[in-house]
């Protein structure tokens, strides 16, 4: 779409307003424009996240309260070496770094022997592949064993794609409620200094026929209250529609209670300080039918999108003190 494009949705965005008390007056195509323009240089935000924040709601001081791209990669850069970051970006190595946090089998299809696929496949009723450096739910596929797979082309398929290979998680009923086609997810992001910090935390839910939870393919997010685990925000997309119910399966949104709470932050804690060579990582966390908490991934480059989208509350001044304690006793 292009800018002009955009600056129309907002402007219909702004029309609307339904989730509001108080509707905003139209602004020019011009006027938009401009404010983003002032907005891109000077607190370092794309127009997708101008759009998603929405700045044109904003005076300068609730502006500077978002993280913006600029910012994040200068978080990024401080936290995460380079030479780290292979750790959470290569699927494969990570599994194998947190084996004892995932709970379900998992298999490195480039380095697997023709009889280690077979018995992988044999063992599970339905897998996952996943290219091993893939992003934003991007090749990934459930693949269900009713005995008639074609095992010897699958094996090729997976060693020249470079895939890693997972058991389905069998989701927590409650979560599932939410979205039976695809794993529910916590995006959990924390950083490491001294102790574990919590930033911010996400629920991420599927939409329609998709396997996937991500909020960049078609997915919910919501934003999840720390302290007691519970979801104080509607959901939204990415197309900026917002959800008290579920558009597919009527569950409410706003109000939703993570099983097992205590234990998903304990959980994503223990992962932090398992991973001392990053200071800061998104986990995506998932709850298995017997309440087990466990990870999908690790991210060493987590948009901030999902973290301050639904909640339409920057995290720039909750980020800041500890960032900066971090670059100076890196000096």
């Amino acid at each position: 779409m292009s800018i002009i494009g955009k600056i129309r949705k907002i402007n219909k965005q702004i029309n609307m307003a339904k989730a509001y008390d108080t509707p905003l007056k139209t602004m020019s195509t011009w006027a938009i424009f401009l404010d983003y323009i002032v907005s891109h240089y000077r607190y370092g935000v794309s127009f997708t996240k101008y759009e998603q924040y929405e700045f044109y709601r904003l005076n300068n001081k609730g502006k500077e309260s978002f993280v913006g791209e600029r910012y994040g990669e200068e978080i990024y850069n401080i936290c995460n070496p380079a030479s780290a970051r292979s750790i959470t970006g290569d699927k494969s190595e990570f599994n194998k770094r947190f084996a004892a946090f995932l709970h379900r089998r998992f298999l490195d299809a480039e380095n697997a022997s023709f009889e280690e696929f077979c018995d992988f496949v044999n063992s599970v009723d339905k897998y996952i592949s996943k290219p091993f450096y893939g992003a934003s739910g991007k090749g990934i596929e459930i693949i269900i064993n009713d005995g008639s797979l074609p095992l010897e082309k699958l094996y090729q398929q997976y060693k020249s794609e470079k895939c890693t290979l997972e058991e389905v998680v069998r989701q927590h009923s409650e979560m599932a409620a939410l979205h039976p086609e695809s794993v529910n997810t916590m995006r959990i992001a924390t950083i490491l200094h001294d102790d574990v910090y919590i930033m911010g935390a996400a629920l991420r839910i599927g939409t329609g026929k998709e396997v996937v939870d991500n909020f960049h393919k078609h997915g919910i997010v919501a934003c999840i209250d720390i302290e007691t685990g519970i979801v104080k925000s509607t959901g939204v997309n990415f197309e900026h529609q917002r959800f008290i119910i579920h558009p597919d399966t009527g569950k409410q949104i706003v109000g939703f209670v993570i099983p097992n709470w205590e234990a998903v932050v304990a959980t994503v804690k223990k992962a932090a300080r398992a991973l001392p060579e990053m200071k800061y990582v998104g986990w995506d966390v998932a709850i298995d039918y017997a309440g087990n908490v466990l990870l999908i991934e690790g991210n060493s480059i987590p948009d901030y999108d999902v973290l301050q989208i639904a909640s339409q509350e920057g995290l720039y001044y909750k980020y800041k003190p500890l960032i900066d304690k971090i670059q100076a006793e890196k000096k």
